[in-house]
C-alpha cells in the first residue's frame, strides 16, 4: 500500500518488512463539514479558524522528534520518550478540532490533506515512541515523519495560495498569518 518500507540488512536476500502505520484508511471528505456556498467571510472564518487550532499546538511542536530520536537512540536514555507521546496527543488533538471546522468546499481537498497528513504524522510519533522496543521502526518512523513534515509545508503553501489567489489577508492582529511560524 505504499506504506511498507523494506530495510535491508547485510543479507539482501533477507528483507524485513515495517509497517508504519497502524491505520491505512484515511479520513474522507465525507467527514467534512463543507460549506457548498462559500463566501468572503467563511473563507476568512476558515482562516482563522485553522490559524487557531494550529496554533494552540505549536507550543507542542517547538520539539524536534527528529532531533529527540536520534538522542535516544545513540544515548539508550529513553527519558524523553513523554515528549513524543505528547506531540502524539497534539496532532491528534489537532485532528479532531479540524474534523469540526466548516470548510469552504474550494479548499476542502487541502483541508483534509492535512487532516490526513497530520494523522500519519501522529501514528509515526507512536512508533517512535516504542524505540525501547523497536528500533528499526522509531528510526524508520523517524525517517518517514522529515518527510511528512515536508508534505505538511506544501499543504498549508496550497492554502496560503487560496488565500492570496482570493485577495484575502489577515492582520496580525487576527493572528491568522502564523502558518509559517506553525511550520518547522
Amino acid at each position: 500500500d505504499g506504506y511498507v518500507f523494506s530495510a535491508e540488512n547485510s543479507n539482501p536476500s533477507n528483507n524485513t518488512a515495517i509497517t508504519l502505520y497502524s491505520n491505512l484508511k484515511p479520513h474522507t471528505r465525507e467527514e467534512l463539514n463543507i460549506i457548498d456556498i462559500p463566501s468572503r467571510a467563511s473563507d476568512k472564518g476558515y482562516g482563522l479558524e485553522l490559524a487557531k487550532i494550529l496554533g494552540q499546538y505549536s507550543s507542542a511542536k517547538s520539539i524536534s522528534p527528529v532531533e529527540i530520536t536520534n538522542s535516544m537512540y545513540e544515548t539508550k536514555d529513553y527519558s524523553d520518550v513523554n515528549k513524543i507521546s505528547t506531540l502524539k496527543q497534539s496532532y491528534l488533538n489537532e485532528v479532531t478540532s479540524l474534523l469540526l471546522v466548516r470548510v469552504p468546499k474550494d479548499i476542502a481537498v487541502s483541508h483534509l490533506n492535512l487532516i490526513n497528513n497530520l494523522d500519519r504524522m501522529s501514528q509515526l510519533l507512536e512508533n517512535i515512541a516504542k524505540i525501547e522496543s523497536d528500533e528499526l521502526t522509531a528510526i524508520t518512523s523517524t525517517r518517514q515523519f522529515a518527510l511528512e513534515t515536508e508534505i505538511q509545508i506544501a499543504i498549508l503553501r496550497e492554502i496560503n495560495k487560496y488565500y492570496t489567489d482570493k485577495n484575502i489577508s489577515f492582520g496580525s492582529v487576527e493572528k491568522a498569518n502564523v502558518y509559517a511560524n506553525i511550520i518547522q
